[in-house]
């Protein structure tokens, strides 16, 4: 039986920058997701990912919880997010041209 405890979080790094998960996913969030979503989402993770809620485990939570805090900062602003959602758009449309 897995908990959710320290011990038993996954610590395997996710890392925002290889294309393996969106800001988006990053926090678990439908991409029509509004600000109190967001920040709701944000405020559930970075206190699980928090480095000092997960001792021994120190610098693989604080890979988890940059990410996370980077995608909040994205999400989070306006003019980031449209930004954002622009990018990820045209990077759907390339994907589907090359298919």
């Amino acid at each position: 039986m897995q908990t959710d405890t320290p011990e038993h979080h996954d610590f395997t790094p996710l890392p925002h920058h290889t294309g393996r998960r969106t800001h988006y996913q990053m926090l678990g969030v439908a991409r029509d997701a509004d600000e109190v979503e967001v920040k709701k989402a944000f405020y559930k993770l970075s206190r699980k990912w928090h480095p000092d809620k997960n001792p021994g485990h120190e610098a693989a939570s604080e890979t988890v919880f940059k990410a996370v805090k980077l995608s909040y900062d994205v999400l989070a602003e306006p003019a980031k997010r449209r930004k954002y959602d622009a990018k990820l758009q045209m990077g759907a449309h390339l994907k589907a041209a090359y298919r």
